[in-house]
Order: C-alpha cells, then sequence, then structure tokens
C-alpha cells in the first residue's frame, strides 16, 4: 500500500463531478448494505411480508397510557 499516494488522495480536493460520482457510489453501496439486512432479518426471524401487522397505529393508546398523558 502506498502510502504518500492515500495522503495525496486525502489532501486533493475534488471536482464536482468526481464528488458526485463519490456520492452516488456511496448511496448505492448504503443500498446494498439496507437490503442485505433487511433480507437477513427476514431469513432469520422468519418474518417476510409482516411489516406493520404487530403495531399499533399511530396515535393510539394503550389502557395502561391512557390516563397518563399530561402528567
Amino acid at each position: 500500500m502506498n502510502i504518500s499516494y492515500l495522503l495525496y488522495q486525502a489532501e486533493r480536493p475534488l471536482t464536482a463531478a468526481q464528488q458526485r460520482e463519490a456520492d452516488i457510489t456511496a448511496g448505492q453501496l448504503a443500498a446494498a448494505i439496507g437490503r442485505a439486512g433487511h433480507s437477513l432479518r427476514h431469513a432469520v426471524t422468519g418474518n417476510a411480508g409482516t411489516k406493520r401487522q404487530n403495531r399499533r397505529p399511530a396515535g393510539s393508546r394503550t389502557a395502561t397510557t391512557a390516563g397518563q398523558c399530561g402528567r
């Protein structure tokens, strides 16, 4: 590994096109990791297709928290 070249790259400013390409590449990598994690979670938990079935709708309260709001 050439340390001096890595230092050169770190200190050299990127053009707008180079920065845009780096941002696109980083975004694609993040999306791929997210998809892999999502697929892995479904494979491990076996909850494929149950995205929001076990959740309460937003704004709903349970019997234990209904009397505690506003305190």
